[in-house]
């Protein structure tokens, strides 16, 4: 899991990732993950599974300039102590323009 903290005992995650170029303007991209780990810190114990899900697009508008979205759910489900379930979607589009 890029960018996020583990203070696990143990993890085991997989990630699938995946892009089709639809026209040679229109890129699909696609991505899945999954990390179950095992909680342990001091007196705490316990278990947690995220899940994340993923699917976005990319336009080449000019040779120089592309406009990408994407939506992306992710969830955690938790037990035992240390860890607590939530969910969250977002929607996200960047525009970028190279100057050459």
């Amino acid at each position: 899991l890029n960018g996020v903290g583990d203070n696990s005992r143990l993890t085991n995650a997989a990630n699938l990732n995946a892009q089709y170029s639809l026209t040679a303007k229109i890129q699909l991209n696609t991505g899945l993950s999954i990390a179950n780990r095992s909680l342990k810190s001091g007196s705490l114990d316990g278990n947690d599974t995220y899940r994340s899900a993923s699917i976005g697009a990319s336009y080449a508008i000019l040779r120089n300039a592309k406009l990408d979205c994407s939506v992306r759910r992710d969830s955690r489900s938790a037990s035992g102590q240390g860890s607590y379930d939530f969910r969250n979607s977002s929607v996200s589009c960047s525009a970028q323009i190279l100057l050459q």
